[in-house]
């Protein structure tokens, strides 16, 4: 991996938007659908309070739906094979207990449905595993107080992120070799780990304030910061992709768009970044941009420029 710098003075304003269409993947039918059966509230390992299932409670080739008006606390660390929500899942009702909790096909929050740390005192990070694909119809929060939930999108095949309320990250990992997309705005506030690309389509990745990213993939597509302030480096979506406003008036909000696999130069390297400013004035910036040795194809690494295009 390569990086080079340059200090630049008005930022180029053009917007190259590479939108991904994913086929539709299939998951194998679960065994036995478990339905919540609580007044008002329950535990998730507690004989009874989810019903239908292949057992006492939710086995892994189970799909579990959280009926609306139905509070689960998850007490233990399952593994089903769908997940629908449309009342309270709590992923924790101890003191200093980490949770994770599997999908293996998909989760879904519907409306009126809510997903939450439940924070019970301590500091607790949970763990979502999901291997279909993610959809926020509801209430998606990632953070109670010092508990936290890491959302980790690990199948292997295409997943995509989507729902009618744009999902809100703290910390989310990408790490699918099939690709993930998404099909809807989403936001990080911590960190961004991507093991393997994401790819936002027509769609923009926010990165919070305080936001990091992590690992060797990139995000391809549109990453957005809307909180600028001179001096500091804020990457967008590769910690090698990175820009730092030096004087007079930053821009208000950035974004930065990459391409792979393709250049408008004949014979350059095979990506295309379009940083796009709104707002500022003034202001001097320097830019550190990425690419792989794979990318090169005949260029010498030595003689390498970086070009501005105006298509």
């Amino acid at each position: 991996m390569k990086t080079k710098l340059v200090r630049i003075g008005v930022l180029a304003i053009a917007l190259c938007v590479l939108l991904v269409l994913s086929t539709p993947k299939s998951y194998a039918a679960p065994f036995f659908t478990c339905t919540s059966n609580v007044s008002p509230s329950g535990n998730w390992n507690t004989a009874g309070n989810l019903t239908g299932c292949n057992g006492t409670v939710p086995q892994s080739g189970d799909a579990v739906v959280i009926s609306a008006g139905d509070t689960i606390t998850l007490n233990t660390s399952p593994t089903v094979a769908s997940l629908s929500v449309s009342g309270i899942l709590n992923m924790n009702g101890l003191l200093l207990t980490n949770r994770t909790l599997t999908v293996a096909g998909n989760l879904t929050i519907n409306s009126g449905g809510t997903i939450q740390p439940n924070n019970q005192f301590g500091t607790n990070v949970h763990t979502l595993n999901v291997k279909g694909n993610f959809s926020n119809g509801g209430t998606f929060t990632t953070v109670d107080s010092s508990d936290s939930i890491v959302v980790v999108m690990n199948g292997s095949v295409a997943q995509t992120i989507s729902g009618s309320n744009a999902p809100s990250f703290q910390n989310l990992t990408i790490n699918n070799t099939a690709g993930v997309s998404l099909t809807a705005n989403a936001t990080v506030n911590g960190v961004l780990t991507l093991t393997t690309d994401l790819n936002t389509g027509a769609n923009t990745l926010t990165l919070g304030s305080a936001a990091t990213s992590a690992g060797a993939g990139d995000v391809i597509g549109n990453v957005s910061r809307t909180t600028i302030a001179n001096g500091t480096t804020y990457d967008f979506g590769n910690g090698n992709v990175e820009l730092t406003f030096t004087s007079s008036t930053p821009p208000t909000s950035m974004v930065v768009n990459l391409v792979k696999g393709s250049s408008p130069f004949t014979g350059a390297v095979s990506r295309q970044y379009t940083l796009t400013p709104t707002g500022g004035s003034g202001y001097a910036a320097t830019v550190r941009l990425r690419y792989l040795e794979t990318e090169l194809g005949t260029n010498v690494e030595t003689a390498l420029n970086m070009y501005r295009y105006n298509s």
